[in-house]
């Protein structure tokens, strides 16, 4: 965080940390920081939290809708696609292997 950019005298940008409430529950969080300088001092750090999880939802949807029909919910074309190269890699893979 803010003592990582202190030592590595740089700012800092976090978008896949994980805090833990005093209740036990997670949360996805991003954060920033920047170095504070007056007349060429360093003097401290900002640091600027938000909370992540809807973005970790909509990434995650987008993820899903990217291999699933959204009317039918079925895997659409994209999905056999990669797929079939899959296995077609697999193929050629353990065939290059067995002809040694």
């Amino acid at each position: 965080m803010s003592h990582y950019s202190l030592k590595k005298g740089k700012g800092v940008y976090v978008d896949d940390e994980v805090y833990w409430r005093k209740d036990g529950t997670s949360f996805d969080v991003r954060y920033s920081s920047f170095l504070q300088h007056r007349d060429g001092v360093l003097f401290g750090a900002v640091v600027t939290f938000m909370d992540n999880t809807s973005n970790g939802k909509s990434e995650e949807n987008i993820r899903y809708l990217t291999y699933h029909d959204p009317l039918t919910d079925i895997h659409n074309r994209l999905f056999f696609e990669k797929r079939c190269r899959c296995q077609i890699l697999k193929k050629t893979f353990r065939y290059q292997l067995s002809s040694r």
